[in-house]
C-alpha cells in the first residue's frame, strides 16, 4: 500500500507527528521506526506497551484486518509544558 500524502499544517511538531502516524498506519514500519528513538516505548491505555511499532503492528495483526483514522485535532506540548 502506499503511503498517503500528509496534509500540511503550520507546526513542524504537528506535521512530523502526523507523518510517523501516517506511516504507521500504512504499514510503512521501517519509514517509520527511523523518527523513534533508540529502545523508545509505545505505551497505550491500559498500560499496553510495545518496544517498537513492528511489536504495535504485530500485536494487532490478530484483533484488525484494517484501520483507517482522522486526524484533525492535535495537541502539541513543549519541554516543560503538560509534562505527564
Amino acid at each position: 500500500m502506499a503511503a498517503a500524502t500528509t496534509p500540511d499544517h503550520d507546526d513542524p511538531a504537528i506535521a512530523l507527528a502526523d507523518r510517523v502516524l501516517q506511516l504507521t498506519e500504512d504499514r510503512e514500519l521501517d519509514g517509520a521506526v527511523r523518527y523513534y528513538a533508540p529502545g523508545a516505548v509505545l505505551e497505550f491505555p491500559g498500560g499496553v506497551r510495545y518496544g517498537s511499532v513492528h511489536d504495535l503492528a504485530d500485536g494487532a495483526r490478530g484483533r484488525y484486518r484494517f484501520v483507517r483514522k482522522v486526524r484533525q485535532d492535535f495537541v502539541v506540548a513543549t519541554r516543560g509544558q503538560n509534562r505527564w
